[in-house]
């Protein structure tokens, strides 16, 4: 996958925080998804969005300093 600076980051963290792939796949691709969550509501979809989100911005924050 291709784009500017933290895309590949972004997309593996969203890639393990939920179970978008079998485990097999995942565990073949690098992914850890120990803590993965299974999306099975919209509520569950938006804890995952907002952890991803959290995530995501401690990672590059800590990137930056």
């Amino acid at each position: 996958m291709t784009g500017g600076e933290g895309v590949k980051e972004f997309l593996r963290m969203s890639f393990e925080s939920a179970n978008y792939f079998d485990a097999q796949v995942a565990k073949a691709a690098g992914l850890k998804i120990s803590e993965s969550l299974e999306i099975d509501s919209v509520e569950v979809a938006l804890e995952a969005a907002d952890k991803l989100n959290e995530r995501y911005a401690q990672a590059t924050h800590s990137r930056d300093d």
